[in-house]
């Protein structure tokens, strides 16, 4: 019997998905978590449409969808606390019903598939727009999909209107994508090749990666 499912990475298990704990680290805990904190972002969603977002709302989603991506944060107390704070504003927002954890990976397969790749695209693109929202760079109608997108996640289509969805997003992340390279350039300038010293020196070092500036 399976305790969790995650197939969002190339890691996972038999090339098929983890279903006991993540080869990552993940805990059937955490993946457990990170589903039911999916399934509250959409219900923000919905909640989101009968009024008008704020700023809060906005980085409750971005931050919720960037949660939940592969190897971003594998502590449940971080989990919870933010699938809180997001139920929280949902209250605030009217409320609404929040998705049941059990149609997040059930179904027939071909809809699955790509219901689970606009999830995923939208996990992506939230890292984009949340390191730009950061360096106070946003865009409205970036933001705006956020939301389409995470209510498309609680309905149900067909394979040609999915389809459609994942053209439609596909434009949307390109944008998203602009709007990063314009805050990582107008904040730090123009990467250009640089020589380094290639020397073996003891240490200690401290290791810096280029993913979030």
């Amino acid at each position: 019997m399976s305790s969790m499912f995650c197939f969002q990475c190339e890691q996972t298990a038999g090339g098929k998905g983890c279903t006991k704990a993540g080869v990552c680290g993940k805990s059937a805990a955490v993946s457990n978590g990170q589903d039911e904190l999916t399934c509250a972002l959409v219900g923000l969603a919905r909640a989101a449409e009968k009024t008008v977002p704020t700023g809060n709302t906005d980085e409750l989603m971005l931050e919720g969808l960037f949660t939940t991506i592969t190897n971003v944060n594998f502590d449940k107390d971080r989990v919870d606390d933010v699938t809180r704070r997001v139920r929280e504003e949902k209250a605030r927002l009217g409320g609404a019903e929040d998705l049941q954890a059990d149609r997040l990976w059930t179904g027939d397969e071909d809809v699955v598939s790509l219901r689970s790749t606009l999830l995923l695209g939208l996990r992506g693109m939230a890292a984009y727009a949340y390191h730009a929202f950061v360096l106070g760079r946003e865009d409205k109608e970036v933001m705006a999909w956020f939301y389409k997108g995470m209510r498309a996640i609680g309905q149900e289509h067909s394979v040609e209107e999915w389809l459609d969805l994942l053209m439609e997003f596909g434009h949307v992340n390109l944008r998203c994508m602009a709007l990063l390279d314009g805050a990582n350039t107008g904040e730090f300038g123009h990467p250009v090749p640089t020589k380094v010293s290639l020397a073996v020196e003891k240490g200690p070092f401290i290791v810096v990666s280029g993913h979030d500036l």
